[in-house]
């Protein structure tokens, strides 16, 4: 029987990362470190000059829609009373179609950078893609965000399932295998045991430790075990 310090960490399996998609500063942040979050609250609203221009797009697209509809209506009326011809007419609801086509494509754009078409200024709302806890968060308040910046500002994770990692030196690898059980305690609950097994044992040693990560999964349905957590494996 092998004792070997731990950490506890997420789930990457039940993990989401989200990065800014364009550059941005920082002007409100609505959560903090450890909250939970539904899939669809916004977490934080960004401002962007690239923003203004989506946004100027759909205006100019919305615009274009409109003058369309009317044309065609007034088409419709002309063409129902004999004063147009099917060519014409024809003509017409191709201008429609095509505008309608413009407008929807400006609105899906304006729907994935987290703006609707209630909010035409410069921002951009980062909504939460999943329900989960705010397991990491780095950005705050007035922090400028480059596209190019490979950070991610937020982590959500639903914490149901968390690994725990367990560093094994170099001289008991043999006496470790996928499959076997192991038992893991923490300071904060010293008298529960959770019980699990191996699932994967890691390819690479750390060159200053010596040591090899082996990991293992724990049912954290009861909200119990947190990142960062240090039990015994």
């Amino acid at each position: 029987q092998l004792t070997a310090v731990g950490e506890v960490s997420f789930s990457e399996q039940n993990v989401v990362r989200i990065y800014p998609i364009m550059s941005v500063t920082v002007a409100h942040i609505f959560v903090s470190l450890g909250d939970y979050v539904e899939k669809g609250q916004k977490l934080a609203t960004l401002l962007s000059t690239d923003m203004s221009q989506i946004q100027r797009d759909y205006n100019i697209a919305n615009s274009n829609f409109s003058v369309e509809e009317k044309n065609l209506a007034r088409a419709q009326e002309l063409f129902s009373s004999g004063m147009m011809s099917e060519k014409e007419f024809a003509s017409a609801k191709k201008d429609y179609n095509n505008a309608l086509s413009e407008l929807n494509e400006r609105t899906q754009i304006l729907k994935l950078y987290g703006s609707s078409i209630h909010e035409l200024h410069a921002i951009y709302n980062v909504i939460a893609p999943r329900s989960g806890y705010i397991v990491e968060r780095n950005i705050t308040e007035g922090t400028q965000i480059r596209t190019d910046n490979s950070t991610n500002i937020f982590t959500i994770s639903d914490l149901k399932t968390v690994w725990v990692w367990g560093n094994i030196h170099e001289s008991d690898l043999s006496k470790v295998a996928e499959g076997d059980e192991v038992q893991v305690k923490t300071i904060a609950y010293p008298d529960k045991v959770f019980n699990s097994r191996i699932k994967k044992i890691g390819t690479m040693l750390d060159p200053n430790s010596r040591v090899i990560k082996i990991r293992t999964e724990l049912n954290n349905s009861e909200g119990l075990l947190k990142p960062e957590m240090f039990p015994t494996v």
